[in-house]
């Protein structure tokens, strides 16, 4: 099982609170191995929301073998924001996703958020797209191959406010239908539930962009809107 979250999501908070109950180890993994300090202030965060939170000593997460003996030994693991493509690059250093794989088939459940998140995508086509403000591709990464623990692209921090909102929804439509996978496109605040390949519970306003679909118009987009067209699971 997944969270996904894009900024706070005091709804998602709760969940991980009841799931991990007293006990459970929550354990929060950067987005390079010299981001201890990110790991930190990412597991602060949780902590300050009375969710116990641990972050490694710098020098092991540099260490591949230590990293999935403190994830396999967890209730939980935070994939924190950063820059997705040297989170990628770090995942496939320490091989991240096959840990992730055998933790999840153990019952871990899986929290991640922006970059965190979209690396479990197929590719991480959403670290460039939209263009309004695209990741910095510092290690001239060609390869963008994600996880695909997911089945849809993830595109976080969406502002329906900014002037550029609908031409961000327009590119994304795009990457929908050339890539023929849904986005699921998340404002902060906003977030779901993943519970096998489908979307089980969704906290804000669905705005998923389906193939050969057409974006939402920003200016009719607000809290009280139906449900848009989603991939999330059937009663």
């Amino acid at each position: 099982m997944l969270y996904v979250y894009s900024g706070e999501v005091p709804a998602l908070d709760e969940l991980l609170r009841r799931h991990l109950g007293r006990h459970g180890v929550f354990t929060a993994i950067p987005f390079a191995a010299g981001e201890a300090q990110a790991a930190d202030e990412a597991a602060q965060y949780f902590r300050d929301v009375d969710i116990p939170t641990t972050a490694l000593a710098p020098q092991d997460y540099a260490d591949a073998e230590r990293v999935r003996q403190e994830i396999l030994a967890s209730a939980a693991v935070y994939l924190i924001g950063g820059n997705t493509y040297e989170f990628l690059d770090y995942a496939r250093a320490i091989d991240l996703f096959a840990v992730l794989a055998e933790f999840e088939s153990r019952g871990g459940l899986i929290v991640a958020e922006s970059a965190g998140s979209i690396i479990l995508s197929p590719d991480i086509a959403t670290a460039g797209i939209p263009s309004s403000f695209p990741d910095e591709n510092t290690l001239n990464l060609h390869r963008l191959e994600g996880m695909g623990r997911l089945p849809f692209h993830i595109s976080p921090h969406f502002e329906h406010d900014a002037h550029w909102a609908q031409r961000d929804l327009q590119e994304l439509q795009v990457l929908a239908d050339e890539s023929k996978l849904p986005v699921v496109v998340l404002e902060d605040g906003e977030g779901f539930v993943v519970d096998g390949q489908q979307i089980s519970k969704f906290f804000g306003v669905e705005k998923i962009l389906v193939p050969g679909g057409v974006p939402p118009v920003v200016a009719q987009l607000s809290r009280a809107m139906p449900r848009l067209t989603g991939i999330r699971q059937t009663a």
